[in-house]
């Protein structure tokens, strides 16, 4: 059995005091990039998804550790994207801003809005803060009325294609703002996302990464492993949010992405890269030991453990001021970047330390 004190450690002395010590107290929100080197560049792009991550990860923290001083980073990050990341307009979230918050990509992505529905709604249920829970809220409205159509939630404002990460994030999102407010219309939103879910991913017997305008599923070139358990294990959390049985199907990607990804130490990134990337393999550990709390079936629990211990071997580094590398190559891949934050392994941790 994995040692869950294990899970506890990495959270309080590795990857908290690593992303604290990126506070930028000159110019707000959090530095934007680390090199494989530990190099630290402070006048690099702020990405709000990552902003809204770091947000999400300190605020949960708080919950988990309360009087450990985690609000006070929280707080940096809601400033931060209350005052440079949020429009004043229509309340949607840009894409990205420079060092000193001034906007260097204004796009709207429906991706991002998901993080930052996310990330308020979960700094409303660790301070109660009314603010944050009407942004979230406003944010929600904002995705309905300019991202949803038809068949789904399009990627962005400029673009009417469908892709499977930006929908099961805002799966994510939605599950958090339900269980931020119990609302009814919520809830229906929580649903209605869900049912996008069910009636054009889950029908299909492959889980496409892309899809057309009206949810057509484009022909994959490989397979995300990763995304597979991610998936199942984010659908499982929005039925339990919603009191309902969770879905068959989703026991089917996990044993999938086990039998065809697993190798017997990590997960594979795709079908064409077997690289442990460091996001893959805690998307790994959720997936497999929520199949494994559903079946029963020991071959995820074990799967689960074998990851840690790559993780550990591998991923994890080592080094005076590391954190965890971003997969196990030699190719120098930078420790902090707009995707590689405290999400995935803060998220495995704090599910798997209790």
């Amino acid at each position: 059995m994995m040692n869950k004190e294990e899970f506890s450690q990495q959270l309080l002395f590795t990857i908290a005091p690593f992303y604290a010590k990126l506070r930028d107290s000159d110019c707000g929100g959090y530095y934007g990039r680390v090199d494989h080197a530990l190099c630290l560049y402070r006048k690099t792009t702020k990405n709000m998804v990552a902003n809204s991550r770091i947000l999400w990860f300190f605020s949960r923290l708080a919950m988990l550790y309360p009087g450990n001083g985690y609000k006070s980073y929280a707080d940096h990050a809601l400033e931060f994207l209350k005052s440079h990341g949020i429009s004043k307009k229509d309340g949607s979230i840009c894409w990205s801003v420079s060092y000193a918050g001034e906007i260097e990509d204004d796009s709207v992505k429906t991706f991002c809005q998901a993080y930052g529905v996310l990330a308020l709604a979960t700094y409303f249920m660790a301070f109660k803060d009314p603010q944050a829970l009407k942004s979230a809220r406003t944010l929600q409205s904002f995705i309905e009325s300019n991202l949803r159509d038809s068949w789904g939630y399009r990627e962005s404002l400029d673009e009417d294609v469908k892709t499977l990460t930006s929908l099961i994030h805002l799966l994510e999102a939605y599950t958090a703002l339900y269980l931020a407010d119990s609302a009814e219309d919520t809830r229906s939103l929580l649903e209605s996302a869900l049912s996008v879910v069910e009636d054009k991913v889950l029908k299909s017997d492959e889980l496409h990464l892309a899809y057309g305008c009206r949810m057509e599923p484009v022909p994959n070139a490989y397979r995300s492993f990763g995304h597979e358990v991610e998936a199942s294990f984010i659908i499982d959390e929005a039925c339990r949010a919603l009191g309902r049985p969770c879905l068959p199907r989703t026991i089917d990607l996990a044993a999938s992405a086990l039998k065809d990804g697993f190798d017997g130490t990590h997960l594979a990134y795709t079908s064409l890269d077997s690289r442990a990337v460091h996001w893959g393999q805690c998307e790994a550990m959720l997936g497999f030991m929520n199949a494994y709390s559903k079946t029963g079936d020991k071959a995820f629990l074990s799967a689960s453990q074998s990851i840690w211990d790559y993780v550990k071997g591998h991923l994890i580094d080592t080094r005076l001021g590391g954190e965890w590398l971003y997969d196990d190559s030699d190719q120098g891949h930078d420790i902090v970047s707009p995707f590689k934050g405290p999400y995935n392994n803060g998220m495995l941790c704090m599910y798997l330390r209790v």
